[in-house]
């Protein structure tokens, strides 16, 4: 063997008594262990693992990770892990997870062809991934022992274990010539070490094996090979299930229900008509606001379904017409959802789940848009499910830099000064509830009371102390940093007692 197969073999450790892939999944075990185990809540100790994998990948990928793949992956797992960086959370960590799966997909030279062979290689590294590592295991124990018994004689297993007792050597020389050395290695626990893990330990680490193994084994997964088949029969495809007859009169009735749903609203909510006894309006925006979202997902369905692309129902002019149109009302009908939740907001007050419905109507919206494009320049519904995923992730990018907690808080003060100066529809448990993100808004509250004996002053002011509390034992430990909580420590080092909130009413 030579040439670039002698290197990728090399890189791939075929001739290497430990694999490089089992001691990059070992390396990968022991700092997730140091990164996050028994961390209630991390923050810059994430992205560092993932920072940390994409090395290891990198490592065991050397010999086929070319520059310009290399400069891919790279940029995409930067924008990937700032959102981490800014703050932690569940999207932050999907976020983190896909950026190293494409630097993955990348190093390997996997991540190409068209947009939807991309996403499902993505999917099927992060989703299904995790599922190979007890198959990969059980499938090259008999190799491991062919290669460890059968092929090492006695001068590789002591060429293998001499580097360990040298290093063992080489540790206790410099504690002894260095006190700081001497201080670190006095504050590992041998006892513990040997005693060994506990049960949820040892779960966590099968978890992270889990985890990291299908990045850092992709490389040398071979690629299936294509097996000839006798060819089957097609599949019904779901657009002829319904001719362009039962598509038009599904149109036109599905237009003249959605034409009474508009103008209802159009009276109701735009015009200011007086709405029926025992019905207020907080009640109809209420009530209208999640439903109508359900109705324009399913007309988008349906117009998957029945608008395939070239066929009939697609060419028939008077459908094609009818479904722009029926699509016009769909956006009217989610910008009506919008408004019936921002008239709930005024009058009760903003959450999170309220901020969540709004960005969910948005990429609803978006995405009946998307369909009109599609319908109108001949898109296929592959390039239209790509166009609304990347709406989606676009969307929910933007959406990690911002402090929602804040602003949900700094909303619903100040819309409570709006109604009444000591602000009595302001809900101060949910603004505690929300967490320390909301200590500055708390005290600016309290500070705008100039100091008047309100009830609701009072209670503002000892959850924001509360919260400066819990904050402050919160941070203890670098791997729970992040960028949202070094800006609020700033605030907090800077004015003891609130007063940034002040203003001048």
């Amino acid at each position: 063997m030579t040439g670039p197969d002698a290197a990728i073999a090399v890189a791939q450790g075929t001739n290497d008594p430990v694999p490089r892939a089992a001691i990059a999944a070992l390396a990968m075990v022991a700092a997730a262990d140091w990164l996050l185990y028994g961390e209630p809540q991390p923050g810059i100790s994430i992205v560092l693992f993932f920072v940390v994998l994409a090395v290891a990948v990198a490592w065991t990928n050397a010999a086929t990770l070319s520059p310009r793949n290399g400069l891919v992956g790279s940029t995409t797992l930067a924008l990937a892990l700032l959102p981490g960086v800014e703050n932690s959370g569940l999207i932050q960590f999907v976020f983190a997870a896909c950026g190293t799966a494409v630097f993955a997909l990348a190093a390997t030279d996997r991540f190409h062809g068209a947009p939807a062979e991309r996403a499902t290689r993505l999917a099927g590294l992060i989703l299904l991934g995790p599922l190979r590592l007890i198959p990969d295991v059980i499938r090259s124990r008999a190799i491991w022992r062919r290669k460890l018994v059968g092929r090492l004689s006695v001068g590789q297993m002591t060429a293998s274990i001499l580097p360990v007792i040298l290093f063992a050597v080489f540790a206790a020389l410099f504690a002894t010539a260095n006190p700081v050395f001497d201080r670190w290695l006095a504050a590992v626990d041998i006892s513990a070490l040997l005693s060994g893990p506990d049960a949820v330990r040892l779960v966590f680490w099968f978890l992270a094996a889990s985890f990291v193994w299908p990045f850092i084994r992709l490389g040398f997964a071979p690629e299936r090979e294509h097996v000839a088949r006798p060819a089957a029969a097609p599949a019904p495809v779901p657009g002829q299930l319904l001719g362009a007859s039962i598509v038009l009169r599904s149109l036109l009735a599905f237009n003249l229900l959605f034409a009474v749903q508009t103008a209802l609203d159009l009276a109701y909510l735009w015009g200011d008509l007086e709405l029926p006894d025992g019905i207020t309006h907080a009640d109809y925006a209420h009530r209208g606001a999640y439903p109508l979202i359900v109705v324009a997902l399913l007309s988008a369905a349906f117009v998957l379904v029945a608008m395939r692309p070239g066929g009939d129902t697609d060419r028939a002019p008077a459908v094609r017409a009818l479904v722009l149109v029926w699509i016009g009302q769909n956006v009217l009908l989610v910008v009506s959802a919008v408004l019936r939740l921002d008239l709930y907001i005024q009058t009760y007050s903003l959450t999170m789940l309220r901020v969540a419905a709004f960005i969910w109507m948005g990429v609803v919206a978006a995405g009946l848009v998307l369909i009109v494009v599609r319908i109108l320049f001949a898109r296929s519904n592959g390039w239209l499910v790509g166009a609304n995923a990347l709406v989606l992730a676009i969307t929910l990018y933007a959406a990690c830099f911002v402090n929602w907690p804040f602003v949900i808080a700094r909303y619903n003060v100040d819309h409570s000064f709006e109604i009444a100066h000591e602000g009595p529809s302001l809900d101060v448990r949910y603004l505690y509830r929300l967490g320390p993100q909301t200590i500055p808004v708390l005290e600016g509250f309290v500070a705008r009371l100039d100091g008047k004996p309100f009830k609701k002053r009072e209670l503002a002011k000892t959850y924001a102390r509360r919260l400066r509390d819990g904050f402050a034992y919160s941070r203890n430990g670098w791997r729970r940093w992040t960028l949202r909580d070094q800006r609020l420590a700033g605030y907090l080092a800077g004015e003891p007692d609130g007063k940034a909130g002040r203003k001048d009413d």
